[in-house]
Formats: C-alpha cells, sequence, structure tokens
C-alpha cells in the first residue's frame, strides 16, 4: 500500500520472503523437487504448483518494490491545519513519475498475484467436493469430465478479468487503484469462503462413511488430518478477508477513518499479510502432503488382513474364529511392480486373484479393474489415495481385491438365479428351493453394490442407515452358542493307496 509507514511494509516483504522460504523448503521435502516437472500423470498438480510459486512470486516483487520506495521517500513535513503540521510517511503525490508507474505496475501485479491465489483457493473447495461426491455415489468420472473442473476454468478467466479490469479502472490516483484491486479480491474470496465453511461442515461426515464403507487406518488418519488442516485455513481465511474488507472498504467512505489512523492502518495491512500466507501454507500442505512412507523400513510394516471370497449362505460354513480360519494375512508390500521390466512379484493370494481376473476378462464386466490395464488414477479412491499421498502399491492392491470380490459375487448371481448352484434336482423344483436360491442371488447382488470400496476387508457387505438403526447388540446369554451347535465339515480323508507288486521267474 502506498500510504502505510515504512515499518509496516518491511514487516510485509518479510512475510513473503519468509512465506517463499517455507514453499521452497516444503517442495524439496515433499519429493526433492520432481512436482515442478511436468509429467503426463501429474499435469494438473504441476498447474496448480507452479500458480503457488508465480502468486508468491508476485506478492513478493509487490511489497519488497513498495518497500525499498517507502524507505527511499522516507517521511515528510506537511501543513494539517492553520499553524499545525504533521509528519506522516510521503504521499504518493510528491514521488516522481517513474515511480508512480513502478507502483501501478506493481498493482498489476497484485492483481494477478490476487486472482491466483483465488483461483487455487476456489480449486481445492470444487476438487474436495468432486471427491466427495464420486465416491459417495461410486462414480467413475474423471476430474476433468466432471462439472467441477469446467466451474473451475470459468472462474479462472472471470478472476482473471474481473482484478485486471478493476485494476485499469483508475491508474492515476494509486490510492483509488489500490482501494479498488484489493476491495475486489476480498469481495470474491468472501464468497469462496462459503465453500471453504461447507467443505468443513461436510468433511466430518466423509470422514465417518469411509470408515464405515471399510477405509484403512493410513486414509481415515491422513484424512482427519486434512480436515484439522482446513479448520484451521478456513479460520485463517475468514481472518485476512475481515482485514481487507476493513481497509478497502474504508476507502469508499467519506471520513475513511480506518485509512487515516496510522495504528489501525499498519494493524490491519500487517495481520492481512500474515493470514494470508498462513492460509496458503496451509493449502500447500495439503495439496503436497508429505509421506511418511519412505521413512519408514519394510520390517515396520505391519500385516494386512485379506478376507476370503465370500461364500453363499446356502451352504453351512463353520464361522471363522481367526485368521488362520478364515482369512490369509499378506505382509502390507506384498506387492511390488518393476517399472523397468514390467514383471510382478506378487503373494500366491494375489496372483490367484490375478490369474482370476485375466482367465474372466472374457466376459463384459465393467467392474474389473487390474493396476496393470488400468491407470492407477482412473478411479474415485485412486484418486482419492493420490491425493492424499498413500502408497500406491496399497491401494492398488485395494483395488485387486476388490475387483476379484466382485466378480465371484457376480458369478454367484448368475449361477444362483440360473439354479445351478441350489441342492436340489429337477424334480424338486418349487417350493422353499426357489425362494432360498432367489435370496442368494438377491444377497450376492447386494454385496455387489454395497461392497466396501477401497477396504482392505473386501467382500463384506456394507450395512444400510435402516440397518444400522435398527440393529440390536446381542446379549451374552440369548446368544450364547456351545460348541456342540457349531457344524464343522468332514476334513477330506487321506487315501494312501498301497500297490504290491511280485515276480515270478520261471526256470526251465
Amino acid at each position: 500500500m502506498c500510504h502505510e509507514t515504512p515499518t509496516s511494509q518491511f514487516l510485509g516483504s518479510l512475510i513473503t520472503i519468509f512465506g517463499s522460504w517455507f514453499m521452497a523448503w516444503h517442495i524439496y521435502k515433499y519429493d526433492k523437487g520432481r512436482c515442478l516437472v511436468l509429467t503426463r500423470k501429474s499435469a494438473f498438480r504441476w498447474i496448480i504448483v507452479w500458480m503457488f510459486i508465480v502468486a508468491m512470486v508476485l506478492f513478493m516483487i509487490y511489497t519488497v518494490t513498495l518497500t525499498y520506495i517507502k524507505y527511499d521517500e522516507w517521511y515528510t513535513v506537511l501543513p494539517t491545519a492553520e499553524g499545525h503540521t504533521e509528519i506522516m510517511p510521503t504521499p504518493f503525490t510528491r514521488w516522481s513519475s517513474g515511480r508512480q508507474k513502478l507502483v501501478s505496475t506493481c498493482y498489476q501485479l497484485l492483481s494477478a498475484a490476487l486472482a491466483l491465489n483465488l483461483s487455487i483457493h476456489c480449486e481445492e473447495t470444487l476438487y474436495w467436493a468432486y471427491l466427495i461426491g464420486t465416491i459417495r455415489r461410486r462414480d467413475s468420472k474423471s476430474w476433468f469430465s466432471s462439472v467441477n473442473f469446467k466451474l473451475w476454468v470459468g472462474f479462472c478467466v472471470f478472476s482473471m478479468a474481473l482484478l485486471f479490469g478493476v485494476a485499469n479502472i483508475e491508474t492515476k490516483h494509486l490510492i483509488q487503484m489500490e482501494r479498488n484491486v484489493i476491495f475486489a479480491g476480498a469481495t470474491t474470496a468472501s464468497v469462496l469462503l462459503i465453500g471453504s465453511v461447507w467443505l468443513t461442515l461436510v468433511f466430518p461426515g466423509f470422514i465417518q462413511e469411509s470408515r464405515r464403507q471399510g477405509a484403512n487406518p493410513d486414509v481415515i488418519a491422513r484424512l482427519q488430518f486434512f480436515k484439522e488442516l482446513n479448520e484451521l485455513r478456513t479460520l485463517f481465511r475468514f481472518l485476512y478477508v475481515a482485514c481487507l474488507l476493513a481497509v478497502s472498504g474504508d476507502g469508499f467512505t467519506r471520513e475513511t477513518p480506518v485509512n487515516t489512523h496510522p495504528f489501525s492502518l499498519d494493524l490491519l495491512f500487517i495481520a492481512g499479510f500474515f493470514f494470508v500466507f498462513i492460509s496458503n501454507s496451509f493449502s500447500l500442505m495439503i495439496l503436497l502432503p508429505r509421506n511418511t512412507y519412505d521413512s519408514a523400513s519394510p520390517s515396520q510394516e505391519g500385516g494386512v488382513f485379506v478376507r476370503r471370497p465370500p461364500v453363499s449362505r446356502a451352504y453351512n460354513q463353520r464361522p471363522r474364529s481367526g485368521p488362520e480360519d478364515g482369512m490369509i494375512i499378506l505382509p502390507s508390500n506384498a506387492s511390488s511392480i518393476n517399472s523397468a521390466s514390467g514383471t510382478k512379484k506378487a503373494h500366491t493370494h494375489y496372483s490367484d486373484m490375478e490369474t482370476h481376473l485375466t482367465k474372466s476378462s472374457s466376459r463384459p464386466n465393467h467392474n474389473i479393474i487390474s493396476p496393470s490395464t488400468s491407470r492407477f488414477s482412473q478411479s474415485p479412491w485412486g484418486i482419492l489415495g493420490d491425493r492424499l499421498n498413500i502408497h500406491r502399491s496399497a491401494v492398488e492392491d485395494l483395488e485387486l481385491q476388490q475387483s476379484y470380490y466382485n466378480t465371484n459375487d457376480q458369478r454367484r448371481m448368475e449361477e444362483g438365479r440360473s439354479g445351478q448352484r441350489c441342492p436340489r434336482t429337477a424334480g424338486e423344483a418349487g417350493g422353499d428351493d426357489d425362494e432360498d436360491c432367489d435370496k442368494v442371488g438377491q444377497e450376492s447382488g447386494l454385496s455387489i453394490t454395497l461392497d466396501a470400496p477401497f477396504a482392505p476387508t473386501g467382500g463384506e457387505r456394507m450395512l444400510s442407515q435402516d440397518e444400522i438403526e435398527a440393529r440390536v447388540e446381542p446379549d451374552v446369554l440369548n446368544n450364547f452358542r456351545s460348541p456342540v451347535d457349531i457344524v464343522v465339515p468332514a476334513a477330506p480323508r487321506d487315501l494312501n493307496i498301497v500297490v504290491v507288486t511280485s515276480t515270478v521267474v520261471e526256470k526251465t
């Protein structure tokens, strides 16, 4: 600002310099700067990261240039009334024409920085709204073909046109130019603040739904961390919007009590800059979350329990009492993909699932998603894992397991409807057996639509809201079952075949 004290302008430049240093440090810690290189997979994230960098550099150029001019012009003595004088920062009307043009150019840069900052703000809200919506609806539409992406592109064009148009309304009177730019940016930010508040309100419900659908602890912990960061970011956004609206809105009044009072002007200016870059730091931490998997050794990673494919209720099965009965333990790094040779080293159960998917690929089943044939970011859960920076192999394993379970469920549903799996002959058709077979098909179809999307224990049917509310916790005595009540299928007996040979030699 061209009418605040040099000291406040110097503090504002320090804030931008330290903000730029924090951004460079965080990007280096994230992936040592590899996110700054354009790749086909992370092209959109590359755009957002460079928008962050360009906006920060423009803010820094604006503040450092104003600091240099303010300290060079310093203070001057001006008459305020008859017989009274006041020492104040030298007004821009006493600056040289070259410096006035330079400051006018700096306000153009400030307009571009605010437009980029608002575009990032809008992208965060729309992107998370897209992720929450696709996961809830089980939609496979990509981000680039969604309505949210089109809205974001339109907002980027609108914000650039608005800020540059407002900045060029008045270019001679620097105080009015400054007022118009800051007021337009603060007003647009206040509208986007509503979206941030909405995201803050719906995010806890999204975490609960993800937990109910079977999200693993890594996803839940990362989502919980993002929720806390988003709450703090929304708070600081509200504070900087209030500061900027107070300073710029006061410029439209006749008395201008805020801008003519040195303490209130410097306080709101410094606080506004501080809150802007604190909220931007939180946005950067959410956009580029540092991954802790790289620092963890493979020996410290725990096992992942993978449930066996669910079987029909038409058959008596022994209840699972432990991992040895109904589960297979896979290490969390059981599947490793060698990108150079394209070969895969997997656990036996993982290989069986992949073999099953390969054999069943001839059938038109759109639920099958194989990491070897589809990109990681095609499904919404893969996009969420990429956004959370969750270890890719873990998410690929979960998606492959999910496809395996869905394929078995669909096969059982088709066989149940056709009567191939029902324990009856053609003469026994009708009666209760038909209802049992129909129930098998319905239950299998229900498990397909309500299966946990990214659960490490896939194949378990997800309860609806009515079932959750109507479910009563079992009583110990009423539901007691003795070991005699448990039907244990007979184990297959070993068949030993003994072959006895005799050799008869006849002597002649």
